[in-house]
């Protein structure tokens, strides 16, 4: 008889972890049509979140440019990065992919570094609901807007307790700023 039940509730047990959904129900943002120059908004589940700093770059020597939004925390010794990169300088809607290649789209990737290690190490979920779109680039005057919409899920901990992100992340944002040239 303890054979049993202990064999029923394992099975019990596969059963509801089996019906757990792989991604969490988060709303979508409607996302302004455009932002004034200089401006970039950044969304974490549908919340806006300003302790990001925008960067984007052109890399003159692969002719691609790249988008990344940092946020650093010195007293709590933490850096995350969520990064879009090996997109063409041209304006377009781009697939979110995994590949590191060139001009396939925006491979993307969030991940937290913690004391110079890895932190929560985060994987891209469902690249096909994700998007990014280069909407205008002036390559004469360095300044580029677009929009994007991307989903992670954490991958492992590495160890880490609580390092303050949720386990699923749906990031999404506009921007309309200057990109340096290197």
């Amino acid at each position: 008889m303890k054979n049993i039940l202990i064999t029923l509730s394992v099975i019990f047990t596969f059963s509801i972890l089996s019906c757990t959904p792989d991604t969490i129900e988060i709303p979508i943002t409607e996302l302004p049509e455009s932002v004034e120059l200089g401006t970039s908004i950044l969304y974490l589940n549908g919340e806006v979140v300003n302790d990001y700093e925008f960067q984007a770059f052109h890399d003159t020597i692969n002719n691609q440019i790249g988008f990344v939004f940092r946020k650093e925390s010195i007293d709590l010794s933490y850096r995350n990065n969520l990064q879009f990169v090996f997109l063409p300088l041209e304006n377009g809607n781009y697939i979110i992919h995994r590949t590191r290649e060139l001009y396939l789209g925006a491979f993307s990737s969030f991940r937290q570094s913690s004391f110079e290690e890895s932190g929560w190490e985060y994987e891209l979920l469902n690249p096909e609901d994700g998007f990014f779109e280069i909407s205008e680039i002036d390559i004469e005057e360095q300044i580029v807007q677009g929009k994007f919409r991307s989903r992670y899920k954490l991958k492992d901990k590495h160890g880490f307790k609580d390092t303050g992100l949720p386990e699923q992340i749906l990031f999404e944002g506009i921007f309309h700023e200057n990109y340096i040239r290197y």
